[in-house]
């Protein structure tokens, strides 16, 4: 299942409402992987999941 499905969110907007916590919390653990990719992503497009601004400022875009 992907994450949007699993979640119930069509937009990366939406995706930015959930805190990575949550997501894990909600998920399997092998999806972490997915969600620090995620986190990364956004981080290079200098955006960031809700109460992850830190994650992002330490991961600037290259």
């Amino acid at each position: 299942m992907h994450v949007f499905e699993f979640l119930r969110v069509e937009t990366v907007k939406e995706l930015e409402q959930y805190s990575p916590q949550q997501i894990i919390h909600l998920l399997p653990k092998p999806i972490r992987t997915t969600v620090d990719g995620i986190r990364q992503r956004l981080a290079e497009l200098k955006r960031s999941l809700r109460e992850d601004e830190g994650f992002a400022a330490a991961h600037p875009p290259r």
